[in-house]
């Protein structure tokens, strides 16, 4: 199965077959997490993601409240209807920050103290 892999596209793979998630238990999660890990839990049995703005492994699924994607990004993460941060203000149908998620295709996380987007790089 050929493999190509290429630091500004990603991991591709040619071909019509699977590829393996890591998979293990919740006590078997990594130590220290890096944004947008994804692994199968198998004691909650799903597919699960870590989100750095929680802290937290999240299920992958249609069926999370609160998920608003756009253009394949996920740019607005509630658990269980919470209110993710202080500063964010509840519009009868979901938090939004102050400021406005930055409208591109990169990635960013909250950063409640200085009340700003942060662009998450994959050093991080």
């Amino acid at each position: 199965m050929p493999i190509n892999i290429d630091g500004s596209k990603g991991i591709h793979q040619n071909t019509t077959e699977t590829t393996q998630t890591p998979v293990g238990t919740t006590a078997q999660r990594p130590f220290n997490p890096a944004a947008r890990m994804i692994r199968f839990n198998t004691d909650e049995g799903y597919v699960e993601w870590y989100d750095p703005t929680f802290d937290d492994w999240a299920p992958v699924s249609a069926e999370r409240a609160g998920v608003i994607a756009t253009g394949g990004t996920v740019t607005d993460i509630t658990q269980d209807g919470k209110q993710p941060y202080d500063s964010w203000e509840w519009d009868g149908e979901r938090w939004n920050p102050p400021v406005p998620h930055p409208d591109d295709d990169r990635d960013y996380q909250w950063n409640e103290e200085n009340q700003e987007w942060i662009e998450v790089t994959e050093d991080e």
